[in-house]
């Protein structure tokens, strides 16, 4: 009797392992095909995305191999180079010899003319006039004579305020002024530089007094 009870539970045991085998082998097969589905799902992802980058790479080949008209023809460089002295503008000039004011407000022809391209510039009366539209960097500088002072302003025709900068150079020996600007002007707009305050100024010619400026 002993002898049976004991065969019973060693069956009874044995099958009771095979039943948490199979359970476990169950749920391995479930967790495997969840992982295949998903997969599936990614692979069909990345083909679909694949395909699209297919037809942008199709279209780019298209575009490229379509007939250019004229206007997309590429520029040379002799052609960049034409445009790009063509749009220059950039004067420089400078007074030849000392000058002293008798009135307020008098402009200053800088009569030496170095640089004029684009002939904004007229020696004659100290005007730029600006060829077209833009920004532009101007400056004017100033050198007193011993023992007189001296004060300059640079103006613009239109735009209050009319005055762009001024500057002053004090009676001490070769004491030196320095006036700056950047300013969009108008086309044809004018910009000189005159002399203000007091009368009987004193300005230094030579390279101490200068008028330039460049479109930017």
């Amino acid at each position: 009797m002993k002898v049976v009870s004991v065969l019973l539970l060693c069956a009874l045991g044995s099958y009771v392992a095979a039943e948490d085998s199979n359970v476990d082998l169950a749920n391995r097969l479930q967790a495997l095909e969840n992982e295949r589905v998903q997969l599936e799902a990614e692979i069909q992802l990345y083909r679909e995305k694949a395909k699209h980058l297919l037809d942008i790479f199709r279209d780019v080949l298209h575009e490229d191999e379509a007939p250019s008209s004229s206007s997309d023809q590429p520029i040379t460089k002799r052609q960049l180079a034409c445009n790009t002295a063509a749009s220059q503008i950039a004067f420089h000039a400078r007074l030849a010899s000392q000058k002293v004011f008798s009135s307020i407000n008098e402009d200053i022809a800088y009569d030496v003319v170095h640089t004029n391209i684009g002939n904004g510039y007229n020696s004659s009366t100290g005007i730029f006039t600006a060829p077209r539209q833009g920004n532009y960097q101007l400056m004017a500088s100033a050198m007193s004579t011993d023992g007189n002072s001296t004060d300059i302003e640079m103006v613009r025709s239109s735009h209050y305020p009319f005055t762009i900068c001024n500057t002053h150079a004090g009676t001490s020996h070769s004491s030196m002024g320095l006036c700056v600007a950047f300013v969009t002007l108008e086309e044809n707009e004018n910009v000189r530089v005159r002399h203000y305050l007091h009368t009987n100024q004193t300005l230094a010619g030579g390279k101490y007094a200068s008028f330039s400026g460049h479109l930017i």
